[in-house]
């Protein structure tokens, strides 16, 4: 995993963390300050081998077992141990085992006064030990008590270093490899931050005995803000999410009809996204919410099964269509054969209706001929007969009804005029009803028409698919890496409250 340190050049080597306290390491560094000039002239009579001796008469004088005993404390009421902690590299983050690999180099610092030698040797100013003399003197056993496993260096030889000055101070270094545990919150994956943490207590030594120098309690611990670099990432999740709902877009280019090669490139894309989230997986613990990653997936896949969809809607009206095209043929030509029959029944009763025409007697014919001017005539005689009749016209009522109308002339006027507005409104109001209805029938008729195309779902699919991933992806990105900066912004907050 890809990670970035909120510590400053995490990786760089021997960097410290600021654990050690001050008074111990600035008494060290003053020394040379304080000595005058005579001791400063007695140095340079010192030679490589007055100095061996004196070394030699240091160890075998302050190591003596009538006079040191490495069971017993330095200080009956307590010593004050401070903490260098340099980190070298951190790797091997592990989300699975929720943990954490790192080379640190840990030193301890603390005052033991059995351990002087200014009366014994002016030419020492501090003598530098091996691993092997680790075993001769008393240790505050400081370890880190949360982590999952601590080894020491031994390449070649145990990374130990011993520093022993003439006022007794005790500085010791070990080159450690750490395994430490990580809280881990996978909600935000890939763009979640990991805080890891190491604490340092002595396990041999309450806190009456060993104080460790940092904050009013006396475990030590190290917290480390790990943030997640996504670039990586964009190319081995996201981009193939991507590429493989793109693909699922290729067959609305297609023919409808073409569906094999339409189906192929739609299952294939599921397939692959599938088959990519499995790998993604394997690498994560098992945990019971939702993470970003999650979204991300289902998402995609949600895009791809629509797209299935949008191919199955596509084959049935295809498949609706092509039986109704084979059931309107069927018609149209059970239509032309009957039309065919039923002229040619009819060309078979005209032409023996012509034939039995042409054998009628001359006679026969004159007779109906003169029966139907018989006919005519006295039709004829019955009309002239009632003529007068029908002609006659009733004045005196035509003129009563004109002196009524003259009395209520007023009346019908207005009554008229009422009803011709109301009339007009009705109207009005009906050829709205009317062109209303008009359109909803046309859009409806529209609507249906368009929803049995086959080419008509595929025209909208290239639109609104690609539109809808887009927002898909914007509100996304937005979501989850805007909260992911609130939230660390809330984590150095915290940070920066808890220090003061």
């Amino acid at each position: 995993m890809v990670i970035n340190s909120l510590l400053p050049n995490i990786l760089n080597v021997a960097q410290i963390v600021n654990i050690v306290s001050p008074p111990i390491v600035e008494t060290i560094r003053n020394k040379k300050e304080t000595e005058n000039d005579g001791s400063l002239n007695y140095k340079k009579e010192c030679t490589p081998e007055l100095i061996a001796l004196q070394s030699s008469q240091i160890l075998n004088n302050i190591f003596r077992d009538d006079l040191y005993d490495k069971h017993l404390t330095p200080d009956p009421l307590g010593v004050n141990v401070s903490i260098e902690l340099a980190l070298q590299t951190f790797y091997d983050i592990s989300e699975l085992s929720a943990s954490f690999t790192a080379d640190v180099l840990m030193s301890q610092i603390w005052l033991d006064r059995r351990l002087r030698y200014t009366y014994l040797g002016s030419c020492i100013e501090n003598m530098t030990l091996s691993s092997v003399i680790v075993e001769r003197f008393w240790q505050p056993f400081v370890c880190f008590v949360n982590s999952k496993k601590s080894e020491l260096h031994v390449s070649p030889s145990p990374n130990t270093f011993v520093l022993i000055y003439p006022n007794g101070t005790v500085w010791m270094n070990y080159r450690l490899r750490v395994e430490g545990p990580c809280y881990v919150d996978l909600w935000l994956y890939p763009f979640n931050e990991e805080e890891c943490e190491l604490v340092l207590e002595s396990y041999a030594y309450n806190a009456a005995n060993v104080r460790l120098m940092w904050r009013d309690w006396n475990p030590l611990t190290v917290n480390f803000l790990l943030t997640r670099q996504f670039g990586v990432y964009l190319f081995q999740m996201y981009f193939p999410a991507q590429t493989a709902v793109a693909m699922s877009w290729i067959p609305f280019f297609l023919d409808y009809r073409s569906l094999p090669a339409r189906i192929t490139l739609s299952v294939s894309a599921l397939m692959s996204i599938t088959f990519q989230y499995g790998n993604i997986l394997k690498s994560l613990p098992r945990v019971s919410y939702v993470m970003s990653v999650d979204v991300w997936i289902f998402g995609s896949i949600a895009f791809i099964a629509s797209s299935l969809i949008e191919l199955a809607i596509v084959g049935h009206l295809h498949r609706k269509y092509r039986s109704r095209n084979f059931r309107r043929k069927s018609t149209l030509l059970l239509e032309q054969e009957q039309d065919m029959l039923h002229s040619i029944s009819q060309s078979d009763a005209a032409l023996n209706i012509s034939m039995e025409n042409s054998f009628i007697p001359t006679d026969i014919e004159d007779n109906l001929f003169e029966n139907s001017n018989i006919s005519t005539k006295n039709n004829r005689q019955k009309i002239n007969g009632y003529g007068t009749f029908l002609l006659k016209r009733n004045n005196s009522k035509r003129s009563s009804m004109r002196r009524n109308y003259k009395l209520n002339d007023q009346n019908n006027k207005r009554i008229f005029k009422e009803n011709e507005e109301k009339t007009k409104i009705e109207y009005k109001q009906i050829e709205l009803l009317k062109y209303l209805k008009m359109r909803a029938n046309k859009l409806i008729n529209n609507v249906k028409r368009n929803c049995s195309d086959p080419v008509y779902w595929d025209e909208r699919a290239r639109i609104y698919f690609p539109l809808s991933y887009f927002f898909f992806n914007v509100a996304y990105w937005t979501y989850y890496v805007g909260y992911h900066k609130i939230l660390r912004q809330k984590f150095l907050n915290s940070n920066m409250l808890s220090d003061a």
